[in-house]
């Protein structure tokens, strides 16, 4: 396993520094077996408040995990805490497909996805570009997709399906199921 902490808006010390390599090692027993694995940690510092962002990248997707707390420990130890358990449940998943075969899991899955809780609206802002991100695009099923988005916590993915050779999307409907967007042009 390859893993680095990267820090922004700080200096952490060396008992910080150690105590997050430690918590990163605690993810090799849930990380899966065989696979090359790279985790990144990322603290920052935003006025009082410390942010975890831990990020896994295993053969067949990233999984992702945030926590802010106002101790910089707290929030190694929540962000920690929710890998592990993105990590068993993406290990469930993958068995689960496994045992279901590849043909009708979309479908197993949809019943499966709890229905998405409504978002407050927020006042309207203008619109602006305040990230980008660059991905390759991974030839895979809608079934791999659809657990790539449940894994990053997104509410869409963008993918190449390996099926058809084209750009596809699959995203999360109000109602909880999954929607599958194929492009035309």
């Amino acid at each position: 396993m390859d893993n680095r902490l990267i820090t922004r808006g700080f200096s952490p010390s060396d008992s910080i520094q150690e105590y997050a390599e430690k918590k990163i090692s605690k993810l090799d027993k849930t990380l899966p077996e065989g696979d090359h694995v790279k985790v990144d940690m990322r603290l920052q510092k935003e006025r009082e408040n410390f942010t975890a962002e831990v990020t896994v990248l295993i053969r067949g997707g990233t999984l992702r995990v945030q926590e802010k707390t106002a101790d910089v420990y707290a929030s190694i130890d929540k962000a920690i805490d929710a890998m592990e358990s993105k990590l068993k449940k993406y290990k469930e998943k993958k068995q689960l497909r496994h045992k279901a075969g590849v043909i009708g899991i979309g479908e197993e899955y949809a019943k499966m996805t709890p229905p998405l809780v409504e978002k407050q609206e927020e006042k309207e802002k203008e619109f602006e570009v305040v990230r980008t991100k660059r991905f390759f695009l991974k030839p895979m099923g809608v079934e791999e997709a659809i657990m790539q988005m449940d894994m990053l916590d997104h509410d869409f993915f963008v993918f190449k399906n390996d099926a058809t050779d084209e750009i596809n999307l699959v995203y999360k409907r109000k109602n909880g199921r999954i929607g599958l967007i194929e492009f035309e042009g």
